[in-house]
């Protein structure tokens, strides 16, 4: 099953993190990998991420720092690998117009942006690539449009409530009626699930319901923390 991970660039150290990065950018069965971005009010996030960002605070790690390393790292062929997650209101503090110079610049497949809805909305036009529309059931189809003009590369698709790394998965019977819809509507968009999946047994249950691939993000930050490794977990997927 293809997976998306999610990395947070400082975690455990920042030399260890870009080396698992290059390692998991090779691995065939993981299309993307999702950067967090530093984030001063991680809101949407559980308290494995917001720990995990408090540190990067401590370091005095932020955007200007990411942007300095990702982009003396890597070059476009390999940041086309990289989508970015990033909180409206850090954005807005760098400077809308900066970041958007700096993402342009940087070369990557595209954003999730997290942030008041109406504001995202109004940025999806003028942004300079993608910004990966993120939805959960109930979707507004109007809502998802706008996002899907810009051709993102896949949709993330929220299959519990509350914060990142809180199991609360909604109903399987709820999240395959809403993909239907979904895939009936676009049926060339892939479709990931993300926020909240922690075992095998959850994720093989999102490849039965029907989603394209899974989005995995506080258990590899947790093991990231603890400083052990989290290729073993990615290799796993592979068999799901």
């Amino acid at each position: 099953m293809q997976v998306i991970p999610y990395i947070i660039p400082g975690i455990p150290d920042l030399e260890k993190s870009l080396e698992i990065i290059d390692r998991i950018m090779d691995y065939e069965h993981i299309p993307f990998v999702e950067i967090g971005l530093p984030a001063h009010n991680p809101y949407m996030d559980g308290l494995v991420i917001t720990s995990a960002q408090k540190c990067l605070q401590e370091k005095g790690f932020g955007l200007e720092e990411f942007f300095s390393i990702f982009s003396s790292r890597y070059d476009k062929n390999q940041t086309k690998k990289i989508v970015l997650m990033g909180y409206l209101s850090d954005i807005e503090q760098l400077g809308l117009k900066e970041f958007k110079r700096r993402i342009k610049d940087l070369g990557v497949s595209g954003c999730i942006i997290a942030g008041q809805e109406e504001k995202i909305l109004s940025l999806v036009s003028e942004w300079p690539l993608p910004i990966i529309p993120v939805i959960s059931s109930g979707h507004d189809k109007d809502f998802l449009k706008v996002f899907l003009e810009k051709r993102p590369p896949f949709i993330y698709f929220r299959v519990s409530q509350g914060k990142t790394g809180e199991d609360k998965l909604l109903p399987a019977s709820l999240l395959s009626a809403s993909l239907g819809k979904l895939k009936k509507n676009w049926p060339d968009i892939r479709v990931f699930a993300g926020f909240g999946l922690k075992n095998l047994f959850q994720i093989r249950l999102m490849k039965r319901i029907g989603f394209d691939g899974v989005i995995i993000g506080s258990i590899l930050v947790e093991q990231m923390m603890k400083n052990q490794p989290i290729e073993n977990f990615l290799e796993e997927l592979k068999t799901v």
